[in-house]
């Protein structure tokens, strides 16, 4: 059969319907011009007529496969994809930029190597670059261990190095300076000068029994602060990540039994609102800066602040975990159980304030306890005396 063209000339059938292959079914049903021998189909002649042939989901295109994932095998090609795991994984801005900072700094010493070229002595000689060129401190180079430490262990789980070279690096020794805190008595000179105002003593009684940071203090709701309503009749509050308090952790603190009494008589004469403290975190410098002038409080700086406040509130907890460990020290527990202990303690004590989980940072808090002699041990010539007890509450 042949179809007639507008100017006249003829044309076989299979040449115009070329796009439309024939059944294979069909293959002995062919003419002596090796065309079928047969109408073309219904929905053929609608597609010559201009009609839409089948339906949508019939036009469509049909989907690509997915394409294989590039597997990384430079330095670089592999930063780019561990900033992309940050962003996926939700890290904090802060997070993200110091690690692709410390990155870039790997990338500008040993240039794009194969994943496979860096190993551990690779890594030892950007550390002394940093160290030595770049004259970084001992607190610096600590951060960008511990940023090779998480992307090369980010690469071997993803199976993309054999091996983590950044397993044997060892942390530089560092010596931070130490807090300043309030001994007992000038805790309670502080609140006495509070005394007559029960926000401001609410307030800075809360900020010495949780180690609150300002921050966190502005942003505390009014439902985050339970005073004996749970069904253990524990009194406790709950830090969450607010705007006006983004760079923290979440975390529960318990309140001690004498500030929530001095809470529940501030929370009674207030209307219920948004926030525990309707203030400002400018507000809350004036208030401990007012009453630290008040009670004579002397620091370094020329007026208390809130960090000094958070400061001794972490000096109070490690006494108290000190004087744990020295308890078991005198009952003749191996050294090995009360080493796993003051890990443990020193973990503790930064979660509840809310800092990264690295043990050397509870480090300026044990000097503080024990001097500069290793705990529990005392310089030449000299005994060591604990502490005597003292009660959490203020």
């Amino acid at each position: 059969m042949a179809i007639r063209r507008e100017d006249g000339d003829e044309q076989p059938a299979m040449t115009q319907l070329s796009l439309f292959p024939p059944d294979p079914a069909d293959a002995t049903e062919r003419g002596s011009d090796g065309a079928p021998d047969l109408e073309p189909a219904p929905e053929i002649g609608d597609a010559l007529a201009g009609a839409p042939v089948g339906s949508a989901e019939d036009r469509a295109a049909p989907e690509e496969a997915p394409r294989p994932r590039r597997r990384p095998a430079s330095l670089e090609a592999a930063i780019v994809e561990y900033k992309q795991f940050l962003v996926a994984q939700n890290r904090a801005k802060h997070t993200q930029m110091s690690f692709g900072l410390d990155l870039k700094l790997l990338l500008e010493c040993l240039g794009d190597l194969g994943l496979g070229q860096i190993g551990e002595p690779e890594l030892r000689r950007f550390i002394s670059w940093v160290r030595i060129e770049r004259k970084n401190s001992a607190v610096s180079v600590r951060r960008k261990i511990a940023s090779l430490k998480n992307f090369f262990a980010y690469l071997y789980r993803e199976q993309l190095i054999p091996h983590d070279p950044a397993l044997g690096l060892i942390y530089p020794e560092t010596y931070p300076a130490l807090p300043e805190f309030l001994e007992d008595q000038k805790v309670a000179a502080l609140l006495e000068a509070a005394a007559e105002h029960p926000f401001w003593y609410a307030l800075l009684a809360l900020m010495l029994d949780t180690g609150l940071k300002r921050d966190e203090m502005v942003a505390l709701g009014w439902g985050d602060v339970s005073l004996g309503e749970s069904v253990e009749h524990e009194s406790y509050l709950v830090v969450r990540d607010t705007e006006q308090a983004k760079r923290l952790r979440s975390r529960r603190l318990e309140i001690s039994t004498e500030v929530a009494d001095r809470l529940r008589a501030y929370r009674a004469e207030q209307a219920i609102r948004e926030r525990f403290f309707d203030i400002s975190a400018r507000g809350i410098n004036f208030i401990v800066e007012v009453c630290g002038a008040r009670a004579h409080t002397v620091t370094r700086g020329k007026k208390l602040t809130p960090q000094i406040l958070r400061e001794t509130y972490a000096v109070r907890r490690m006494r108290i975990m000190v004087r744990e460990e020295d308890t078991l020290r005198e009952a003749g527990v191996r050294e090995e159980t009360v080493a796993s202990l003051i890990l443990a303690h020193d973990l503790q004590l930064l979660r509840l304030l809310g800092l990264h989980e690295e043990p050397e940072s509870a480090k300026k808090y044990r000097k503080l306890v024990h001097g500069w002699s290793e705990p529990g041990h005392a310089p030449p010539g000299e005994s060591y005396t604990p502490d005597p007890p003292t009660t959490v509450g203020w």
